[in-house]
């Protein structure tokens, strides 16, 4: 439940339907976060294990591309985990960087 401008009552005039994430994301629309918060976020999540829920989300914005590495092609990073024994974040920087010109998203 959303309410309009984000101001005044949640009455019936003045709210509307809508995702939590959209809800969420109005108040900063079109803004960026400044570096030392981007920093800040980074240095406390470092090390910690994604959720599950993460985890899941990752592998979402990756479907329907294969993990192109010197030890073959794989279509998830949990196959090439499995195979190489790399972590799968490893995976995904290697691939997502170009590593060594060896790794890659096809």
């Amino acid at each position: 439940m959303c309410r309009i401008n984000d101001l005044g009552a949640y009455c019936i005039d003045n709210v509307y339907c809508d995702t939590i994430e959209a809800n969420s994301a109005l108040p900063h629309k079109g803004q960026s976060r400044p570096k030392e918060w981007k920093l800040k976020i980074s240095a406390a999540l470092a090390g910690q294990p994604k959720s599950k829920s993460h985890a899941k989300a990752l592998a979402a914005s990756k479907l329907g591309k294969k993990y192109l590495t010197p030890f073959g092609v794989f279509d998830t990073s949990a196959e090439c985990e499995n195979f190489c024994g790399i972590k799968r974040a490893t995976i995904m920087w290697r691939c997502r960087n170009n590593f060594n010109n060896e790794w890659s998203y096809a």
